[in-house]
């Protein structure tokens, strides 16, 4: 190794021989040696002039840095050029000193133009060669790599040629390849086969290796290795072997029964599983073809198929059949045959058999327990569900769907709970939901719920809902299985009695209020406070009849905001009385939803205007003739008699002023039966006042002259006896 020393200018302080050798250089007495001389010059690696301003030495003073392993040429006159490999350092002690060490690398410049040149000659070759090529020294460092190389490892050209050839080998596996070289060496061998390569990225690959010893000159001498990549040879080859030996596994240890046969049919291999099923060994079959084993009746039909699958037209079959076993019985099996192709010249059949007689037995059974379970379904009343919980996928019998009105064509409609669950009403569905809730939580022991549900025609039945839910082992609902129950009659009738009851209860409530007082005025608004109260209606007045000409409002409750008419008199009542005297014989209430659309005669256009009546109840009250004598009734009362040639006393009128209304039955027969009770207290008031009127007669005849109309003699000496 030479070195020398530079000043701050570049100029050589300090040289040792070696470098005085190379250059030629002398120590001049002035103790200084400049770094040019007009003899020599110094070039870049592409052999072009070097400007002093690029000399390493002079680049590490400017930028304070250590410049390394910088090739550079040194031309002396018109000799061979001298390569040094240079590396200028600054001085730790001397602020403007350079310390520059070097190499001599000429040789192996020389090798490397050596190099370039085999290159060229070797280029077409190595690159157009469809197997991976490296070129390495005797030492084994890669000095060259073909485009295959590059490939087949995955480094770029400049990676490799960086690199040992034992670093194209996993760590692990460096030693046996040297090993191997070696081995083949001494046999005079240069292949080795099936060696691990590493790639770039980590992978193996698996390469036989072809090596040989090329020569430039008499003194040059590299390795010429060729990796061939049989990765997926040895891939093929490796699932060949597993594959072998896992069909071997397979086709021992088998539940299925397995056999191959010749295209003919003779089977000449069977397994475990098939003598197991069916009870034959293989000398049992040594002369037997498979299609004796089948019952006779589907041996032709077997035959046949069997030539499709040999001449490849159907590529299997697969039919259950009645097989023979080897103690005469038939076993229901499952017998699948297939040709197996491994070339044009060798073929052969092979055959699964799967006992499935158990399952054959279970079919059968499930037939029959389908068939008790339609015809259960069938007579039975109620509708039948099955929920999946986890995807509530549901099956819901026909009967489920025809209580909602769908026929028979058309049950195949419900298949989620979300079908089910959309229909039912809304008024229902939290009661539904935290019944299932409580029973999913196991706080009750099965789902019990009555709802309603929407039909077909948009209208609602009452169902019973009941049902049992399945756990699974960490006590989540799996699924659960119910049944639907039409209850809409039973319910109708429920709140038919309920209605009746609550209908008993006012009327026993009106009755009682009306019987507390024989005050026919007091009678008559009690009356009407109630039907209003209970109705819901806007209005309720009583018409009383006084004379032909004459009807008066006795009696009104009407909605907050509405005139009072009460008192008034009017023509007749709201509907003619000729309409009274022909349904008198009915005794009914008068139903009018629509009054624009009744067929009634109206009378009393004012009172309708007034209120803006659209719908009413009319109930007739009919007061039978008094058992008092006319001339008794014509003293005590003023009333025209022509009132009492028919028993209509007056009517009571339930009206609606804001729009049409459906009247319920319990609402007409609440009236029909309020009406007779109504009748009896007027009657009870009627007789009460006539009697309270035939006293006060009588006391005035006792104690008035009847002609003078003053105090009897009789009387007033009473009087005075008693003063």
């Amino acid at each position: 190794m030479g070195f020398f020393i530079t000043d701050s200018l570049g100029n050589i302080v300090e040289i040792n021989q070696k470098a005085k050798h190379i250059f030629g250089w002398l120590w001049q007495e002035n103790d200084s040696l400049k770094a040019t001389k007009s003899t020599w010059k110094i070039i870049r690696n592409d052999s072009t002039d070097m400007p002093k301003d690029e000399y390493p030495w002079v680049v590490a003073f400017r930028e304070k840095r250590s410049v390394e392993n910088l090739e550079i040429g040194v031309a002396k006159d018109y000799q061979e050029v001298i390569w040094l490999s240079v590396t200028s350092t600054p001085a730790s002690s001397f602020t403007d000193r350079i310390f520059t060490a070097y190499v001599d690398i000429t040789k192996w410049k020389k090798v490397e133009k050596k190099l370039q040149n085999f290159e060229i000659k070797y280029h077409a070759l190595m690159q157009d060669s469809g197997e991976a090529i490296l070129i390495a020294n005797l030492q084994g460092k890669i000095i060259e790599a073909n485009n295959k190389a590059t490939e087949i490892l995955g480094y770029q050209r400049e990676e490799l040629v960086q690199m040992h050839t034992k670093q194209i080998h996993p760590p692990e596996a460096q030693q046996k390849v040297i090993t191997a070289i070696l081995e083949t060496a001494k046999k005079g061998r240069k292949f080795i086969p099936n060696i691990l390569a590493l790639r770039k990225d980590g992978n193996w690959i698996w390469v036989n290796i072809i090596y040989k010893i090329i020569q430039l000159d008499q003194d040059e001498k590299f390795y010429q290795v060729i990796l061939q990549d049989i990765t997926l040879y040895v891939i093929a080859e490796t699932a060949l072997r597993d594959s072998e030996e896992r069909f071997r596994a397979i086709f021992e240890q088998s539940v299925l029964g397995i056999f191959l046969a010749t295209l003919s049919g003779k089977i000449f291999h069977i397994n475990r599983a098939f003598t197991d099923i069916l009870g034959y060994s293989d000398s049992d079959l040594s002369n037997f073809n498979f299609v004796d084993i089948i019952e006779p009746e589907q041996r032709q039909a077997y035959e046949i198929n069997l030539q499709s699958i040999i001449t490849e037209k159907i590529l299997n079959l697969a039919n259950e059949n009645r097989l023979i076993h080897q103690n005469g019985k038939f076993i229901w099996s499952s017998l699948t045959v297939s040709l197996i192709k491994i070339s044009e010249d060798k073929k052969y059949l092979i055959g699964l058999i799967e006992n499935i007689s158990q399952r054959k037995q279970m079919e059968l059974d499930l037939k029959k327990s389908e068939e008790r379970w339609q015809l259960a379904l069938r007579g039975n009343n109620d509708g039948i569900w099955d929920c999946n919980i986890k995807t509530n996928e549901c099956f819901y019998s026909p009967r489920c769907q025809e209580i909602l009105g769908y026929t028979e064509t058309e049950t195949d409609i419900f298949h989620h709970l979300d079908d089910w669950k959309s229909r039912i009403h809304s008024d229902d569905i939290n009661l539904v939901a935290e019944s299932i809730k409580q029973h999913f939580s196991r706080q009750k022991p099965y789902f019990i719920a009555e709802y309603r549900i929407q039909c077909k025609d948009n209208t609602y039945k009452w169902i019973l809902d009941r049902g049992q839910a399945l756990w699974d082992e960490a006590g989540n609902p799996l699924r659960i299985v119910g049944s639907h129950t039409d209850i809409t009659e039973r319910k109708h009738a429920e709140e038919s009695l309920r209605r009746q009851t609550q209908q008993e209860q006012l009327i026993r409530k009106i009755i009682e209020r009306i019987r507390e007082s024989l005050n026919l005025s007091e009678i008559l608004q009690t009356t009407v406070d109630e039907v209003q109260k209970i109705l819901q209606v806007q209005g309720v007045i009583i018409q009383r009849k006084i004379s032909d000409k004459s009807v008066i409002v006795a009696a009104e409750s009407l909605a907050v905001g509405k005139s009072s008419i009460l008192d008034w008199e009017f023509n007749d009542y709201i509907i003619t009385t000729q309409e009274f005297r022909q349904d008198q014989k009915n005794n009914r209430v008068i139903v009018i939803e629509d009054i624009q659309r009744s067929n009634m005669r109206i009378c009393s256009n004012y009172l309708l205007d007034f209120f803006d009546i659209k719908a009413c109840l009319i109930m007739p009250i009919f007061i039978q003739k008094s058992t008092i004598n006319n001339s008794q009734k014509t003293s005590l009362f003023t009333e025209d008699k022509s009132i009492y040639d028919h028993p209509l006393w007056g009517i009571l009128v339930a009206h609606h002023f804001s729009n049409q209304r459906h009247w319920q039955e319990w609402e007409i027969n609440l009236l029909e039966q309020l009406r007779i009770q109504l009748e009896i207290a007027i009657q009870q008031s009627k007789l009460y006042q006539e009697l309270q009127n035939t006293n006060e007669k009588l006391y005035k005849l006792a104690t008035l002259d009847g002609l003078t109309q003053i105090a009897n003699r009789r009387y007033f000496n009473e009087y005075l006896e008693q003063e």
